[in-house]
């Protein structure tokens, strides 16, 4: 009985690991090929920008915030600590960003690139790894995290409130997130600035139904099944989901739907059970959010120091992609052991030792 319940957590545990790790591998993708459109619309790409009408990026994305929700809501089923929540949170982000910063702040040095910053408080956003939020208004001294750092932040401060909400009346706080999210929608441009895609109080819907697979959906089969079939078929129809609905929310259903999806083929085709292949897609996993903090910096190089490099060949860009993937994996696992032992010091510091 016990052996089955480890298969069982161990084959949940992979098939988020494989998700995050396509994730992972679509922004690669994404912002490898945006920069070549950005030269030119006729610029060569190794893939399309769009899937089911909705950006790349944004799919990638919409998939690590609803694994952030749904592996947040699991550690927390038992003995929920909110100070050792926050705790927690501050170890698994804080030592990987500021370890990878000050890595790309000395290339940056060595390479003569230089800030053109005279600013010097705007340090504080990027001290606290909240600047790639503010990049419509000020580039400052961003370098690494995208908006994204900034938001899983702030969604990181709100999580012990929605998910104490959400564990009691999951559907009904649910509903309500939502009915907020619509209100914002429809008033956006009298009150907000950024984009509503990098809009942490319009991205908290995805968040919360991360939440909501664990707390309710995944312990209920029929609704579970329900609303994969209700997946498939928005998936299939797409091109008309996209007619009814603003980008936002039709960008919020393909995640949705797409990750049902996932989980439902990573399950039945039992590729857990290839053993090489999971050991690597673990620590691909493990090693995911050092290769996404690096990876954006290390395709801006590849544009700068290449002649012409939106234009090259399929062929050749094709082979630099696979370069910024295994660069991106490959400085990630040798930054690894140092984070994992300045983790270890900030927890003795902050009362972690466990």
């Amino acid at each position: 009985m016990q052996q089955k319940k480890i298969e069982e957590t161990k084959k949940n545990i992979f098939y988020i690991d494989l998700i995050k790790v396509l994730s992972a591998l679509v922004i690669i993708l994404c912002h490898f090929d945006v920069h070549s459109f950005y030269v030119s619309n006729n610029a060569i790409l190794i893939s399309e920008l769009y899937y089911f009408k909705v950006y790349s990026g944004d799919i990638g994305v919409s998939m690590f915030i609803i694994i952030s929700g749904l592996t947040l809501a699991l550690s927390s089923q038992q003995n929920f600590s909110v100070s050792k929540f926050y705790k927690k949170r501050f170890l698994a982000i804080f030592p990987s960003f500021w370890i990878s910063w000050i890595f790309v702040a000395l290339v940056f040095m060595i390479i003569g690139k230089t800030f053109n910053e005279s600013q010097y408080w705007k340090f504080i956003l990027t001290f606290l790894g909240i600047d790639g939020l503010f990049l419509h208004k000020m580039v400052g001294f961003y370098l690494i995290g995208e908006w994204y750092l900034g938001y899983i932040l702030i969604m990181y401060l709100v999580f012990p409130f929605i998910y104490s909400k959400m564990k009691k009346n999951p559907i009904q706080i649910f509903l309500i997130l939502f009915l907020l999210n619509i209100i914002l929608h429809i008033k956006y441009d009298n009150f907000f600035k950024i984009s509503e895609n990098h809009n942490p109080l319009m991205r908290v819907f995805d968040f919360s139904f991360g939440i909501l697979l664990t707390v309710f959906i995944n312990n209920k089969p029929k609704i579970k099944k329900t609303l994969l079939i209700i997946g498939f078929l928005y998936l299939i129809l797409y091109k008309k989901m996209f007619t009814l609905f603003p980008y936002e929310y039709h960008m919020t259903f393909v995640g949705f739907s797409l990750f049902l999806v996932l989980e439902f083929f990573i399950s039945i085709m039992k590729i857990e059970k290839l053993e090489i292949f999971a050991k690597i897609i673990r620590y691909m996993a493990k090693l995911s959010f050092l290769a996404f903090l690096i990876h954006h910096q290390i395709i801006l190089l590849c544009y700068e120091k290449i002649h012409n490099f939106a234009f090259l060949s399929y062929r050749f860009k094709f082979l630099i992609l696979i370069m910024v993937i295994m660069l991106s994996f490959l400085y990630a696992a040798v930054l690894f052991p140092l984070v994992k032992y300045l983790t270890k010091k900030f927890a003795k510091i902050i009362g972690m030792n466990n």
